[in-house]
């Protein structure tokens, strides 16, 4: 067809070259669109069968979610008819189909909006300061002048010296910090000659401390084969996990069955040897109190360790003249010893020689329960321990032996907003507070969210698993509930730092709106001040904010040191908040007894477990993909969370096991 298009061109005298060209180029033309069109219906397509996929997922959440109600409410009804507490689980409600969704842009989403550009624009100038000093010829150089390596990790790097971590480096805006495995946090400039001048400096002690590192992480490694230990584990019924590394440092752990005993290793920071959280400075001190440990452990499972300590102190109660009175009194005799069933062990009572009940003592997880004739449940301990009421006899002082772990979780609209962890321990004579922050991102949901699904019992034993540190009670309260007792208390001392300003709190006062600002200095607040500085975010993170709750929680405390013979009026009235208010595990007449042993302790060790210490922030989709935020750059990152350094939760026990032994972090 071409040439004849030529021949009949040619006849007409017209041009062939320019003609031949110009048909060439549209041909091209006409082919390119040809060869697109498929592609671009390919596409379409593709995006027709994503969307269809990402609504045929919404619809199966939405069924799970419905299941979920169903069998909330089935479990409910169960719970009522045998006359067990019920719990009110709480579900975000689903749009109807077609609805449009909310925008978000309300004022203070734009306020949000830019503080998070101003903290993207940080990050990204950060890493570019950070890779233009990795890839500098000269930094390489100092590096391998003195035995040491970098390896690249998202938005920093490590430094190490024959494979043993010895610097963190990260940047943001134009300062570079420098966490060196041993030693105090520095920052440098991004001039090139102060970052070689540091790696100089520091170089020498970080290789000898690596070094040690290395040779005492060998001990660990060989440890499980000593013959005297290898004997004593297997007379104790005692496993050791295989070794792992992390930036705290290496370590085993051990087992007796499928219950961690403690952890032993070595301590990356200081080089110490550990045995749970007990140190040694060389090798046959360690392997001496290692042997120790094995031969004292106790390996009974957590449910016989529950279930033998309830038995112990039910006994204990049963034989209190006292109570065997009370019993007298009212025609009721209990049984001396316990009898078993499959999942209780009972200790039965009777009347006029007729069975009425029993004090069950659950087999699997030591938990109190009263039961009618029939050995069916009729309440647990924990209920009436919440609700009992009545006069009680309170000595002036009280002697509470060993330590005790109380978590404190304040609530917002169900989910929870505050969560602390407050350690009593009389042979310090102190209180030290452990604030978590609320994002940490736990069995794939934030911490705070987990509150409204699970209740407050699970909620602790989550908290539990997730920091290694057993919890005795619980104690949580209503945000408005905690401005309620600082009004009963008449208001607080507070003291800022820094200036409290936060354009995005809007406050109401005398008729008046405005936004949250307090100057630094002392205040005296009442309970709705208060509540605003526990809860403003001042548009930076939450580990600031858990600080602040530091600070009101010392002034509770100061206000119950000064409640004395004139108190009485206020100690009632707390008392009736927490009646109405409060949820925990604690009775009205344990409340007072802990008030009274701890209330003149300091409040001596605050910690906050945040980024500066053993977590880093993400977002969920990156965790989840493995991808950084470039590779989704305009996609949705999900929300911001939380995690472990190197995602090993070990990281984080191991620091609450430094907090409890003293050290300030």
């Amino acid at each position: 067809m071409i040439k004849s298009l030529m021949l009949i061109l040619s006849l007409r005298g017209v041009r062939l070259k320019p003609v031949v060209v110009s048909l060439a180029v549209l041909l091209g033309i006409v082919a390119v669109v040809f060869m697109f069109r498929p592609m671009d219906t390919r596409r379409s397509r593709v995006d027709a069968r994503l969307v269809d996929e990402v609504r045929r997922q919404e619809l199966n959440l939405e069924l799970i979610r419905q299941n979920m109600i169903r069998i909330v409410e089935d479990n409910a009804e169960v719970r009522a008819a045998i006359g067990l507490p019920t719990h009110e689980y709480r579900f975000a409600e689903s749009p109807e189909p077609g609805t449009v969704r909310d925008s978000g842009g309300d004022a203070t989403t734009f306020f949000r909006a830019a503080e998070r550009l101003v903290e993207h624009l940080d990050t990204v100038t950060g890493t570019r300061v950070l890779t233009t000093l990795i890839e500098s010829p000269e930094f390489a150089s100092s590096l391998k002048a003195e035995d040491l390596a970098v390896t690249r990790s998202g938005p920093s790097a490590e430094i190490d010296h024959q494979g043993t971590p010895v610097i963190r480096v990260s940047a943001k805006s134009d300062v570079i910090e420098w966490r060196p495995i041993t030693g105090t946090t520095e920052t440098t400039t991004r001039d090139l000659n102060e970052a070689t001048t540091y790696i100089r400096r520091v170089a020498p002690a970080l290789r000898r401390h690596a070094t040690h590192l290395a040779s005492r992480s060998q001990t660990v490694e060989s440890i499980p084969a000593l013959a005297t230990i290898s004997r004593a584990a297997a007379e104790a019924g005692i496993t050791f996990a295989e070794v792992h590394t992390t930036r705290a440092g290496t370590f085993r752990a051990v087992h007796a069955g499928s219950r961690l005993l403690f952890e032993t290793g070595v301590d990356a920071r200081t080089g110490d040897y550990r045995v749970g959280s007990d140190t040694a400075g060389d090798t046959d001190e360690y392997v001496k109190m290692l042997l120790a440990r094995i031969r004292s452990a106790d390996t009974r499972s957590a449910a016989e360790i529950a279930r033998d300590r309830a038995v112990a102190e039910a006994e204990k109660v049963f034989a209190d003249e006292s109570f065997q009175a009370f019993l007298r009194d009212r025609g009721i005799t209990i049984a001396t010893e316990p009898t078993f069933s499959q999942r209780y062990i009972l200790f039965k009572l009777q009347s006029n020689g007729s069975a009425v009940g029993a004090f069950g003592i659950r087999r699997d997880t030591g938990e109190l329960w009263l039961l009618d004739e029939d050995e069916l449940p009729i309440t647990s301990f924990t209920a009436l321990g919440v609700s009992l009421s009545g006069p009680a006899q309170i000595p002036a002082t009280v002697q509470v032996p060993g330590a005790r772990n109380f978590l404190l979780v304040g609530t917002h609209e169900g989910l929870a907003d505050s969560i602390m962890i407050a350690r009593a321990d009389p042979s310090v004579e102190e209180i030290s507070v452990l604030s978590i922050p609320r994002d940490v991102y736990v069995r794939g949901r934030k911490l705070n969210a987990v509150y409204p699904v699970y209740g407050p019992e699970r909620f602790a034993a989550e908290v539990t698993e997730m920091i290694g540190l057993e919890i005795d009670n619980y104690i949580e309260i209503e945000m408005m509930a905690f401005a309620e007792v600082i009004d009963i208390l008449g208001g607080v001392e507070v003291t800022l730092t820094e200036d409290l300003v936060d354009p995005l709190y809007r406050t109401k006062d005398h008729g008046e709106w405005g936004t949250l600002y307090l100057p630094r200095g002392t205040h005296h607040v009442n309970g709705l001040q208060a509540l605003r500085v526990a809860r403003s975010r001042t548009l930076g993170s939450d580990f600031e904010r858990s600080r602040r709750q530091h600070v009101i929680l010392e002034g509770i405390l100061g206000q119950l040191r000064n409640l004395g013979n004139g108190g009485v009026r206020r100690m009632y009235d707390l008392a009736h908040v927490f009646h109405r208010r409060v949820q925990t595990n604690l009775s009205p007449a344990q409340m007072v007894q802990f008030l009274l042993a701890y209330r003149d302790m300091p409040l001596a060790n605050r910690t906050v477990i945040d980024t500066t210490n053993v977590l880093y922030a993400t977002y969920s989709n990156l965790y989840y993909s493995g991808r950084s935020k470039e590779d989704v750059a305009g996609h949705a990152l999900g929300a911001w969370i939380l995690l472990p350094e190197s995602n090993d939760w070990n990281v984080v026990r191991r620091f609450v096991r430094n907090w409890i032994s003293g050290e300030r972090t």
